[in-house]
């Protein structure tokens, strides 16, 4: 491997791990966030909640399909 590859390769190995660390940091987030709304909240309906009033009045069909989730479930 060239000295340019093993450059890049770390760099994205970098960067995955930022990556993940933001995530955890937002699923963080949303469990505190969920929990101040409502103590045993789930971040799931946190989410839900968001959605609605992001959207204002709407059906079940397009929370789900917003939150790309199977109304079924």
């Amino acid at each position: 491997m060239s000295p340019r590859s093993n450059d890049h390769d770390l760099a994205v190995k970098e960067l995955e791990g930022a990556l993940l660390d933001l995530m955890s940091e937002f699923r963080r987030f949303y469990a505190r966030a969920a929990d101040e709304v409502s103590p045993g909240l789930s971040v799931g309906a946190f989410r839900a909640l968001i959605t609605v009033d992001r959207s204002g009045p709407t059906t079940v069909s397009a929370i789900a399909e917003r939150m790309r989730l199977d109304k079924g479930l």
